[in-house]
């Protein structure tokens, strides 16, 4: 697909577009890992890299490298500005969600709430069919739940957390029942090799506990960056 921003203003508009999504998303994950309100230096692109914690720089790597990247990477997928805005959004969430669930094992509601929305603007912004999405969500949900029941049946403790379930769901919606389970086993498959691969260097061991929401989640975004073609042909395929 052909770029939809071809000049130089427009490139930077795109930029400073980011940079201002990112902002809250950056304060709204360090609130909820530190339970405090950081200063300004702790949220601002290149000066939330200056006398911080290596947590806080680890988290403000994701909004000023990858984040950005993302964004270029959506140049090609968007015809215009207010579905890039929203997707931008959308992938920032998702990223927020996954920091969080990685460092204290939580997928907040206030961002799953962000994500609903989002996700339902974009649906009518693309004229999507609605019934496709809410069987997904419909899906997702009952998958879910049904994890969290066995699970905690078989263990005796709790191994799928409510914030799981509600992901679940918010990933159903935002597939559609046609690709939640694509996207559903890619998150278990990364979150596999991630687990495999710890175990073997010794990090983790065959109980340990594992923050599976930031794996769907870098499914989700996966899911997002693929240009929609493909995952219609990927589809007929199977």
């Amino acid at each position: 697909m052909v770029a939809s921003f071809q000049d130089y203003y427009q490139l930077l508009l795109l930029v400073l577009i980011a940079i201002t999504i990112s902002l809250p998303f950056r304060f709204i994950v360090l609130h909820f890992l530190f339970q405090t309100n950081k200063n300004l230096k702790h949220i601002i692109p290149v000066l939330s890299w200056i006398k911080n914690s290596d947590e806080i720089r680890w988290i403000n790597l994701f909004f000023d490298f990858i984040f950005p990247a993302l964004t270029f990477v959506h140049i090609w997928h968007s015809e215009n500005l207010l579905i890039l805005s929203l997707k931008l959004v959308l992938i920032a969430t998702l990223i927020s969600l996954g920091l969080i669930d990685w460092f204290i094992y939580r997928l907040p509601n206030l961002l799953l709430i962000v994500g609903l929305i989002i996700t339902v603007l974009l649906l009518v912004v693309n004229s999507a069919i609605y019934l496709n999405h809410v069987y997904g969500a419909i899906i997702g949900f009952g998958i879910g739940f049904g994890i969290r029941i066995l699970g905690k049946m078989y263990y005796k403790k709790e191994v799928f957390g409510v914030g799981d379930v509600k992901l679940l769901g918010f990933l159903g919606l935002l597939a559609g029942w046609n690709f939640f389970f694509p996207v559903f086993f890619m998150g278990m498959l990364i979150a596999s090799i991630y687990s495999v691969i710890a175990i073997l260097f010794k990090k983790l061991d065959w109980k340990s506990k594992i923050p599976l929401g930031s794996f769907f989640c870098i499914a989700l975004i996966i899911f997002q960056i693929i240009d929609q073609k493909c995952l219609d042909f990927i589809y007929q395929i199977n």
